[in-house]
């Protein structure tokens, strides 16, 4: 019997043994460093989708809440026409002030798409309200809203001199508010959202100041 033989081989691995094992260990390695890799990235894009849902819906909200008030006054003493003009990527109207600002009162309010290819956004101008004599008062503040790749506008109502209520572009110098409001917004990566359509509650008569 050959012992030496025997023991050597009971000591260690063969060449083949080690090989084996080596491309084993490095499929295994390769399979988790994959799994891991995908867990990150699902992770990392499930955080930009949850901020991105958290950013959209906070400016659905605001703009929900100052449309929805939207005082009907007129443009100026003895017009019928409203301080309300409608484009198709800006919106000017006169609404209450944000609860964020104390004192209190109406503003006018500048809504528009700024197409800034660096940084695109929405941006918010407020203006005092009532203006006299062509003067703002001390109130003006601007707000850009970050991180919007588009944002349109449309109005659904009966322009004067229109008998069939439909969906326009543009909303300028009417005497009376659109029934509904159609907001589309597009974040920077491209996803499109649902349409908020917001109903201002202001009586169909301005009233004057």
């Amino acid at each position: 019997m050959n012992w030496p033989a025997k023991l050597c081989r009971e000591q260690g691995f063969t060449l083949l043994e080690l090989l084996v094992a080596l491309t084993l260990f490095g499929v295994v390695s390769l399979v988790l460093y994959s799994g891991l890799s995908l867990g990150i990235k699902s992770t990392a894009v499930g955080e930009k989708r949850a901020q991105e849902l958290t950013h959209v819906q906070a400016i659905q909200q605001f703009l929900r809440s100052r449309i929805s008030a939207i005082k009907p006054v007129k443009n100026s003493k003895g017009s019928a026409k409203l301080l309300f003009q409608g484009r198709h990527h800006q919106l000017k109207f006169v609404s209450g002030l944000p609860d964020s600002i104390m004192r209190g009162g109406d503003a006018v309010y500048s809504i528009g798409y700024v197409s800034d290819q660096t940084s695109p956004a929405i941006e918010v101008v407020l203006s005092a309200f009532p203006q006299r004599n062509n003067t703002v008062g001390s109130l003006h503040n601007q707000v850009r809203l970050e991180g919007i790749k588009n944002f349109s506008l449309g109005y659904f109502g009966a322009k004067s001199g229109e008998q069939k209520k439909t969906w326009h572009q543009q909303w300028m110098n009417q005497s009376q508010l659109p029934i509904l409001v159609r907001v589309e917004i597009v974040p920077l990566s491209g996803r499109a959202w649902p349409p908020l359509i917001i109903a201002p509650l202001a009586a169909s008569v301005p009233r004057r100041l």
